[in-house]
């Protein structure tokens, strides 16, 4: 296994986090309401679901021998489907139908249930694997597999950061607000894109 593809792990692991969607918006409505704690508590409660999601997209594109196929099968469409649900959604999000209500239960539990209640990252991280990746999906083995989710989790965390950052900004706060609408359409487009990745690679099991 080379440094580049575990780089390029840690990337992609970044990216699926600094992706916006459900979590990212909570995260951000978390962070304003009640400050950068109960958001950084959010997100990090919320590792525990990108952990669980990732590894199952790892096993998917890696390990597909250890589990019948159809159960990857059914998983990606069903995760699709509820991506690109989420993306027909946000595509029609109207001012008083945004979320704005926050959870009553400790951020770090919400979080918690959040990331392993919401299949996103699954199908996010199985379209950024597959898409930056690419030829080198060849050199990983359930051997090799440890150190790469650990790469993962260096990216996750990385990305957390940067997300408990930003949700300290005033100005990042203001500009959510101010163009909430505007960002539930662009995100529910992003969904949709990735919907149709995790099909195409879904139907080709």
């Amino acid at each position: 296994m080379t440094l580049e593809l575990l780089l390029t792990a840690t990337l992609a692991s970044a990216i699926v986090v600094i992706t916006p969607g459900p979590a990212v918006v909570a995260a951000l409505n978390l962070g304003a309401a009640k400050g950068r704690r109960a958001g950084a508590g959010f997100i990090f409660g919320h590792l525990a679901g990108d952990i669980v999601w990732s590894t199952l997209a790892l096993i998917a594109l890696v390990g597909v021998n250890l589990l019948p196929s159809v159960f990857f099968k059914v998983l990606g469409l069903v995760c699709g489907s509820y991506l690109a649900y989420l993306g027909l959604k946000a595509l029609g999000a109207r001012k008083k139908d945004e979320a704005r209500a926050l959870s009553n239960h400790h951020p770090v539990i919400f979080g918690l249930i959040f990331g392993l209640s919401n299949p996103k990252s699954y199908p996010v991280t199985l379209s950024l694997f597959a898409a930056l990746l690419g030829s080198q999906l060849v050199n990983l083995d359930v051997k090799s597999a440890p150190l790469f989710l650990l790469f993962c989790l260096l990216g996750f965390v990385l990305a957390d950061f940067v997300l408990i950052y930003l949700i300290g900004l005033g100005a990042i706060s203001r500009f959510y607000k101010w163009h909430q609408l505007w960002v539930t359409r662009a995100t529910g487009l992003l969904f949709l894109f990735f919907a149709y990745g995790i099909f195409r690679h879904s139907l080709a099991i």
